[in-house]
């Protein structure tokens, strides 16, 4: 669900991201970056106004300069998420990046670069992994509440077991007022993987997608629009629809099997806040249809209620609970596309000024539309941070991954925990 009332979808580049593994080098099922991994580790963070309130350092009137990194030491279980025979490793991963804004009051722009390496222990392929990424942000307030924003991003990752690079860009028009807020919004997002995975035959049997990793190189581009309309401090109905198109562009053998689609989705519902506003329930519902250019292949369709429940009793504790039914891209040798449904709640609690604590935990199951393989994950993490000044903030971690395939039953485990510090500088 597109969240109208929200703070504007920026990109995204966080230097090291919470610095734990979770983000930098959280393998999905295919051992490969998916689309979004470089809207998710890219992460812009936009302020307007003025160059004082941005943070940083003022190195010209409305110029600020940020300069963040972070160092984290700990133990994997399963660095690659291998099914069969997992090499356990201890890891080192540091962060650094570099921003500058130029701030005004009616708006801003943002470059932001940023490179990570992650090392192993013990690894029979790379020991030694990285990533190197840039990107650019732009918001501008136009006046009489509307606001336009644009930007784009560049990833190459090596971090993965399959190394890969990707990039994108979008374009959004948004309107705010007391009682309707309303966007629409173009992006486009592209992946490319540059090399066949290590160890083949450590893979659940269904799930053999890299024989050929160009068949997997896809671009995406998508047109979205949204509306929020509140009646009352409690009551509001909200919609959002889409469509894109999915450009397999390196396919080996597209008479035999063609994933190039078209999608279309939409969702609707009501928001209601409680009095005191501590309490939020978006209640809508989603449908998502594929179709495929390959008419042989037919279409996918799915429909499913959409929530997210928000209890924010205090201002430092707040539990978040979301359910959610997407398509994604398929990871297995003759799927079309994935079928994903997710259950996911997180909590944050601020025990004093200087600790937080933030839990998070999913069940996700995803159906691969086309063949035979579904799989099942479970998740829960654990974030600890301890703020020394505003410089310097002390951070632990840890995170356990079950994924189970459910036709071969074939599954693995992943844990790792890990301690780091987060520096400005």
């Amino acid at each position: 669900m597109n969240k109208i009332n929200c703070a504007l979808a920026t990109l995204v580049l966080g230097i090291a991201a919470n610095g734990s593994p979770a983000d930098a080098q959280s393998l999905g099922i295919n051992r490969g970056s998916t689309l979004d991994s470089g809207v998710a580790r890219l992460r812009v963070t936009q302020s307007t106004g003025t160059a004082e309130n941005a943070g940083g350092t003022i190195v010209a009137p409305g110029i600020v300069l940020n300069n963040e990194g972070s160092v984290e030491f700990g133990y994997d279980s399963n660095p690659d998420e291998l099914y069969i025979n997992p090499r356990s490793a201890l890891y080192s991963l540091a962060s650094a990046g570099s921003s500058l804004a130029f701030v005004r009051p009616a708006g801003a722009t943002v470059v932001l670069v940023r490179g990570s390496s992650y090392n192993l222990s013990d690894s029979d392929t790379r020991r030694f992994r990285g990533d190197v990424g840039a990107a650019v942000d732009s918001v501008h307030r136009l006046g009489g509440g509307f606001e336009v924003a644009f930007g784009g991003y560049f990833l190459y990752d090596t971090v993965r077991l399959v190394e890969s690079e990707q990039g994108g860009g979008y374009a959004k028009l948004a309107f705010n007022s007391a009682n309707l807020e309303a966007y629409a919004r173009v992006r486009e997002q592209a992946i490319k993987y540059l090399g066949d995975v290590p160890f083949p035959e450590t893979f659940a049997a269904a799930s053999l997608p890299f024989a050929a990793n160009s068949a997997f190189n896809v671009r995406r581009t998508e047109e979205t629009a949204g509306v929020l309309r509140k009646f009352s401090p409690s009551f509001a109905v909200f919609a959002d629809i889409g469509a894109a198109q999915l450009d397999y562009f390196d396919q080996p053998m597209p008479s035999a099997l063609d994933r190039e689609a078209s999608e279309y989705w939409g969702v609707s519902g009501i928001r209601l806040t409680s009095g005191d506003k501590t309490f939020t329930a978006d209640l809508g519902y989603r449908y998502n249809r594929r179709e495929f250019r390959n008419h042989v292949n037919g279409s996918a369709a799915n429909s499913f209620p959409e929530i997210r429940l928000a209890w924010l009793p205090t201002t430092d504790f707040s539990v978040t609970f979301d359910v959610q039914r997407l398509f994604v891209e398929p990871v297995t040798t003759f799927g079309l596309v994935g079928d994903e449904t997710t259950y996911g709640v997180t909590v944050n609690y601020q025990l004093t000024p200087a600790v937080d604590f933030a839990f998070k935990a999913h069940d996700r199951r995803t159906v691969e539309i086309g063949d035979t393989a579904v799989f099942r994950e479970k998740l829960v993490g654990l974030l600890t941070t301890y703020r020394i000044n505003d410089k310097f903030q002390l951070y632990g971690t840890v995170q356990h991954k079950r994924v189970d395939e459910e036709t071969s039953h074939a599954q693995f485990d992943r844990t790792y925990g890990g301690v780091g510090l987060k520096m400005k500088f």
